[in-house]
């Protein structure tokens, strides 16, 4: 199975590794938590995770091919 991970926002700028989409291959199917924390990330810094484009929980577990996206706390005023 593999999914691909895109970070947005402030998250790219805290995380240069994961600035170009990465592709994260499991040999079984895991939670969005799990694939978080397997791009060195804890699962709870990204304020929303997008799984082709619908928000979803991080107990979602997400199907070959699918695009993560992580999206960083919104800030400003």
């Amino acid at each position: 199975m593999q999914v691909t991970v895109r970070l947005e926002g402030h998250l790219r700028e805290f995380f240069p590794k994961l600035h170009e989409p990465r592709t994260v291959a499991c040999e079984r199917p895991i939670t969005v938590a799990e694939i978080i924390e397997a791009v060195g990330m804890a699962a709870s810094l990204p304020s929303s995770v997008l799984c082709n484009r619908v928000r979803v929980e991080r107990d979602h577990v997400p199907a070959d091919g699918d695009e993560l996206v992580l999206l960083s706390p919104l800030a400003g005023g």
